[in-house]
């Protein structure tokens, strides 16, 4: 019987970098003496998943490359133990940090980077970057080679992710996790390994770490064997919330008979029939837009449009401050459209500096504008906040949003002269910021998108998923209805 033995490490961490490197070897050592092939860590083991209730520079400068000493000294391990390692890391990026997960096999060779494909961008998790594939890999251990992939914490919640990695070849799929495993959980868990006919191993804190209960697990994904006429429990290992190192003995022959069998994972599937899982709209034709004002630096491909921002640039106009700016960057396109709404993405992990700003725009002329945008303040908020200038006056109305918040997505929206600015943090739920009239915005106008930087700083900002549809500020109750309200106009 090839039996795959699978240390999960389900320990607490320490307070600094190398007391978690100390810790870690420590207990993959151990793991080894209990005759473990491969050692998986709980989520971002490098600083202990310690992301929440600080300031986001703060975590973000505990970020460490793949070829740091940490990393390089699990790659030495896992090739002295004669055992993989499942290493997992807050991992330096350029613009903004990935939650990563390093595999190593038994001979110091690393098979894959995997990175949080579905950070958990509700929460503080939206400063990551998020990993753009999953990986498989074939693992040489001890009962031979193994197909392993892996997928994070909030990763199982989405089908997608364990289905791509069982059709990849997966046959065990590693889960590092800092979550309480709860029933619900638990059962999506069970439900992955089910599905696809794959076993799942999942690390998780102890109950001694804030937010976090134990009860790392694997299930095997067999749920019927001959000898038995109903299905069996797939859980092979369940942990208590207490610290320490918990092995599964994973049965590699039963599964493999299982999956040559059964009827689940890729058997029947009728993947033609999924075409609205699979089929991306189009990105947006950016070749009817133009610059107003055009940056020194840019890029521009495939429907996404990455500005990045000049010292001092800004639009204004007279009110209150007695100044006059019209110096940033607009990328738009003209409309006689009447009804119509145009949504975009934004992404400004890099803004840092006082007013840092980029989003949705409508530049008629310097003195004829509306603007939509989160404006950067401090380490402890920003402003959330439009801009309507009219006949070269402009005003601002703003509310406070925590300094976290580095993804918005805007719909701005026209209805012959009015015209409504919305905001969302996930581009299906959408709050109203402003409504607003526009005394030479009845006819052809122009609209799209805008980045600058009113002080001495300069960040990039990204822009995606940009398209038109038809009008979603709908008529008011009372109003007449587009077509006929179009006809009097």
């Amino acid at each position: 019987m090839k039996t795959l033995k699978i240390a999960l490490l389900q320990i607490a961490p320490c307070k600094t970098l190398k007391e978690n490197l100390e810790k870690g070897m420590e207990a993959c050592k151990t793991a080894k003496e209990m005759g473990a092939d491969l050692a998986l860590f709980p989520e971002m083991w490098s600083n202990g998943y310690h992301i929440y209730d600080r300031p986001v520079s703060e975590w973000m400068a505990e970020a460490i490359s793949t070829d740091s000493e940490f990393v390089q000294a699990f790659c030495t391990l896992a090739r002295s133990l004669h055992m993989a390692i499942g290493i997992t890391l807050l991992e330096k990026q350029e613009n903004a940090p990935r939650n990563s997960l390093i595999l190593f096999d038994r001979f110091g060779e690393r098979k894959f980077i995997y990175a949080k494909v579905h950070t958990c961008a509700f929460d503080v998790e939206r400063n990551l970057t998020p990993g753009d594939d999953f990986y498989v890999t074939p693992l040489d251990t001890a009962c031979g080679e193994v197909n392993v992939g892996a997928m994070i914490c909030y990763d199982r919640e989405f089908p997608e992710s364990a289905r791509i990695l069982m059709l990849k070849g997966a046959e065990l799929i590693l889960v590092p996790n800092a979550c309480p495993m709860e029933i619900n959980r638990l059962s999506q868990l069970r439900a992955r390994a089910f599905e696809n006919m794959t076993a799942i191993a999942t690390c998780n804190y102890p109950g001694s770490v804030p937010d976090c209960n134990g009860g790392s697990s694997v299930f095997d994904g067999v749920a019927y064997v001959p000898e038995l006429d109903h299905s069996r429990d797939t859980c092979i290992l369940h942990a208590d919330e207490k610290e320490g190192i918990y092995i599964a003995q994973l049965d590699l022959e039963q599964l493999r008979r299982y999956r040559e069998t059964e009827v689940h994972g890729n058997s029947y599937r009728h993947p033609q029939k999924y075409r609205l899982l699979t089929e991306e709209k189009p990105a947006m034709n950016t070749n009817n837009f133009y610059w107003i004002r055009e940056p020194k630096t840019y890029a521009i491909e495939n429907g996404r449009v990455q500005i990045t921002t000049e010292p001092h640039t800004d639009l204004w106009q007279r009110t209150y401050y007695h100044f006059r700016n019209d110096n940033a960057p607009v990328f738009q396109m003209d409309t006689k459209e009447k009804f119509f709404s145009f949504i975009v993405k934004t992404d400004f992990r890099g803004s840092k500096h006082r007013f840092d700003q980029c989003g949705v725009v409508m530049y008629l002329d310097s003195e004829n504008w509306i603007k939509g945008s989160v404006e950067f303040e401090n380490e402890e908020f920003q402003h959330l906040g439009s801009v309507v200038t009219n006949h070269g006056y402009s005003d601002w109305a703003t509310t406070a949003i925590p300094a976290d918040v580095k993804i918005m997505w805007y719909r701005f929206s026209r209805r012959q002269d009015d015209y409504c600015i919305e905001c969302s943090r996930d581009g299906v739920h959408y709050s109203q910021m402003r409504i607003c009239h526009m005394w030479e915005g009845a006819d052809e106008i122009r609209f799209g998108i805008y980045a600058c930087s009113p002080e001495a700083s300069s960040f990039t900002a990204v822009f995606t998923d940009m398209q038109v549809t038809e009008c979603a500020w709908k008529a008011h109750e009372g109003q007449l209805p587009d077509e006929e309200d179009a006809e009097l106009s």
